[in-house]
């Protein structure tokens, strides 16, 4: 058998096996028999409105996550009044389409309900305890990872001078982790519990608290994997990545690229055919450094350049083209150079 036989053969039959699997077994938080999932993140308004969006999402995405909609901010806007309505839209959309989730994310270091500062700390406990308990309960079922906190740490690698510091010292961290596991425990044995972050891709001070961090909550039980956002500029993703990975591996960690865009700086100068192909040569390492390392999934933070955050909302002004689909829904440089054998939607 030829190596490009062999190739498609093989992922043929994970194909097949990620049919029957998906449909007759709990998500098991390891991907498909032990593959690595690709997904994407969605906006409710947009599955719902716009139509060759959703055809791309159905089409190749297997892995779902919202991008604002599951997170405490947008949930809870208004103390004790839990609004689930986009994020029921989307999670309605995963179980009609047979995807899977990662919900993000609840304890994050912005995007979180404004009356959190005036209560008691106590009352601030008793708050985190009820927004775990209802969003894992409502949204498990289909669930296989949920990023209980986000970017917590500072690039020095000390703890973020978060409100969750500020009202519960850095003792929260072990609370919100003993919380969620046993609330996954009770209502989906399977869910893997993330801590997600950005920076920590390379080797350096924040990957090394991320480690040792991370390290100390799985020897507790409380903690399964690391989420690595991955929000690159091109041609800077680090050479290390690998190795980094394997550090938390070796650990015992799980690991998973959560948050991946590839921006291309100054593009109102013109995206030159280099960048293009600098930008599919730094997706292609992403995603082949992750089956090498057997990363659970990498998401890709966006589906066109209309609902992607870079350059916008004052981030990265400038930049942009930094997904795998552009403005026409047209497939990019980027998603050609990709095996189309891992978008198994």
């Amino acid at each position: 058998m030829t190596p490009c036989l062999a190739h498609h053969v093989f992922f043929a039959l994970l194909s097949q096996c990620f049919l029957v699997w998906s449909t007759s077994a709990a998500p098991s938080g390891s991907g498909s028999a032990n593959h690595m999932l690709v997904g994407v993140a969605v906006s409710a308004n947009l599955l719902n409105s716009d139509q060759q969006y959703e055809n791309i999402v159905k089409k190749n995405f297997a892995l779902i996550t919202a991008g604002n909609e599951m997170k405490w901010g947008p949930l809870e806007k208004a103390y004790g009044q839990i609004d689930f309505q986009e994020a029921d839209q989307i999670y309605e959309y995963i179980k009609k389409n047979n995807k899977l989730l990662r919900i993000h994310t609840l304890f994050a270091q912005s995007q979180n309900p404004e009356w959190v500062k005036n209560l008691e700390s106590q009352q601030v406990k008793s708050a985190m305890v009820n927004i775990l308990d209802k969003v894992i309960q409502r949204y498990s079922e289909r669930a296989i990872a949920i990023d209980v906190c986000n970017e917590i740490l500072e690039d020095s690698g000390t703890l973020r001078n978060t409100v969750w510091v500020q009202k519960l010292t850095q003792t929260y961290v072990e609370f919100v982790y003993t919380t969620a596991r046993q609330l996954a425990t009770k209502y989906n044995k399977n869910l893997q519990l993330y801590l997600n972050d950005y920076g920590i891709e390379g080797i350096g001070p924040k990957s090394d608290a991320m480690l040792k961090l991370a390290t100390d909550l799985n020897k507790k039980g409380i903690l399964d994997a690391v989420g690595f956002q991955g929000h690159f500029i091109v041609g800077q993703v680090p050479k290390d990545l690998q190795t980094n990975l394997e550090r938390f591996t070796n650990a015992g960690l799980k690991v998973a690229i959560t948050e991946l865009d590839v921006r291309i700086e100054n593009i109102a100068q013109g995206i030159t055919p280099e960048k293009q192909a600098q930008k599919a040569n730094d997706y292609k390492f992403v995603f082949e450094t992750c089956q090498k390392v057997g990363c659970v999934s990498v998401t890709v933070w966006g589906v066109t350049p209309k609902d992607s955050w870079v350059g916008k909302y004052g981030f990265f002004p400038g930049a942009g083209e930094a997904l795998l689909f552009d403005s026409n829904y047209q497939p990019t440089p980027a998603m050609k150079e990709l095996s189309q054998d891992l978008f198994q939607g």
